[in-house]
């Protein structure tokens, strides 16, 4: 993973469950959530990894460009396909 979740600790491959005591619903619950939150917020990434469950604890960065409908979303570094 690329951007402030790469730097947290984040790999390619992890598998997103929880963002602080939410559990991880889909794409659209996590845009929703992380767009609720101002950037600088800090949060704790609950992921699986090779069928171990990890917390990482990441800090929010502000979305650099403009996204269009229907391409991947990017967040905290993690990119979601819908």
């Amino acid at each position: 993973a690329a951007g402030p979740a790469g730097s947290a600790g984040v790999q390619v491959g992890d598998l997103l469950l929880r963002l602080d005591d939410k559990t991880v619903k889909d794409a659209a619950a996590l845009r929703s959530e992380l767009q609720s939150r101002p950037p600088g917020t800090p949060v704790e990434l609950q992921v699986e990894r090779n069928k171990k469950k990890l917390k990482i604890q990441a800090t929010l960065a502000a979305v650099s460009r403009p996204l269009k409908i229907g391409e991947d979303k990017a967040f905290i570094g993690l990119t979601m396909g819908e």
